[in-house]
């Protein structure tokens, strides 16, 4: 019997004497050397293409390597599995689930390992979280809902107002869990982002949450940072609810906090006229000017030395110009709202009177 015949031909001595073995390979090692020898070409392609950039293939469900010498091989799906399950996760936004990480091109072998790790967390069946979940995604995570309403704007830097408690999108049918958070109920469009709404919906949710003067700062707050477009701000009062028709009348494009644009508000409804924003020459942009004699500056909640002397050169500046400079602490503006309007009551009474002063002498040293 030839050496390279394999035992299918041949189950017995007897077999062997009466049916020899044909000249050669047969046909059934032929079959198992081509697989040796594709199973060792993949892995010298996989070894050379680690680096390069690959995608999924529709028909078959496998990844295709971007190989410029061998577009047509198929990568097995473990090719895209690394050495740790939370380095896998954190590839999908720390949160993903077993048909999405299937449909990347891992195996069961692979998610399996995934779901081993001690730093991989199974929150829900079939929903696997890392470590770097924070606290608030964890709990959206945990519920089956995503993130919503000042929770997402509070993530993004957005004014959100004073409600610190959590704010969570459920679908309409989903019963509503056990828990302090708040719930909002609608359909949930589908999205690759399964920890939270978009901004746009957050901000739909939030005008029907907030206050109507922290639905402006959050707009115009949102605006600045440049999380929507001016379209999606004309889309968004355009369906606002009718008690924001007039408050939105006062929105203003260039507000850089919220706590200003309170304080601008505030004061306009006192009477005064407030410019927001105004540029002085050598000094740059001031929050609020009042009256054209005294600005108002508001800081922020964080200090850090640099911003805290530069804020100091432009009041410099500023009094040199005789604008009066008045610059408060956002817990002034909410909780002493009484003593900061009185002091600019006072401020802006002198500015006004020293200016006149100063006309009337000028005057007088002209017809002299």
């Amino acid at each position: 019997m030839s050496r390279l015949s394999c035992r299918a031909h041949s189950p017995c001595p007897a077999h062997a004497l009466t049916h020899p073995a044909p000249p050669g390979p047969c046909a059934h090692y032929e079959k198992r050397a081509t697989r040796r020898e594709s199973a060792q070409f993949r892995r010298r392609v996989d070894q050379n293409s680690s680096g390069s950039h690959s995608q999924r293939s529709s028909s078959t469900g496998r990844v295709r390597a971007e190989n410029p010498t061998d577009r047509a091989f198929v990568l097995p799906r473990t090719a895209l599995a690394s050495d740790s399950g939370q380095m896998d996760l954190c590839r999908f936004g720390h949160l993903a689930r077993t048909r999405d990480l299937i449909g990347h091109g891992l195996s069961r072998r692979a998610i399996a390992r995934i779901a081993r790790d001690p730093a991989v967390r199974t929150v829900r069946r079939g929903l696997f979280a890392c470590a770097h979940l924070e606290p608030d995604q964890r709990a959206a995570a945990e519920s089956g809902a995503r993130l919503d309403c000042v929770s997402v704007l509070r993530r993004h830097g957005i004014w959100a107002g004073h409600d610190r408690r959590l704010h969570l999108r459920l679908p309409p049918n989903r019963a509503r869990p056990k828990s302090g958070s708040v719930f909002h109920y609608s359909p949930l469009r589908a999205s690759a982002e399964l920890l939270e709404v978009s901004v746009v919906d957050a901000l739909t949710q939030a005008m029907r949450c907030l206050e109507p003067d922290d639905v402006v700062a959050s707009l115009e707050s949102a605006v600045y940072l440049k999380q929507i477009t001016l379209d999606q701000l004309d889309a968004l009062i355009l369906g606002a609810p009718r008690r924001l028709q007039a408050v939105l009348t006062e929105l203003e494009i260039g507000a850089q906090s919220g706590v200003e644009t309170h304080v601008r508000l505030r004061l306009r409804r006192s009477g005064y006229r407030v410019c927001a924003q105004q540029f002085v020459p050598g000094v740059g942009r001031l929050d609020n000017v009042v009256e054209d004699c005294v600005a108002v500056e508001t800081d922020g909640s964080t200090y850090h030395l640099e911003t805290f002397e530069a804020d100091h050169w432009r009041d410099l500046g500023t009094e040199w110009l005789r604008i009066r400079v008045l610059r408060i602490h956002p817990d002034l503006v909410f909780n002493h709202w009484g003593l900061v309007k009185a002091t600019v009551d006072r401020m802006v009474a002198d500015a006004q009177f020293v200016r006149s002063r100063g006309g009337a002498r000028r005057r007088g040293e002209r017809s002299q």
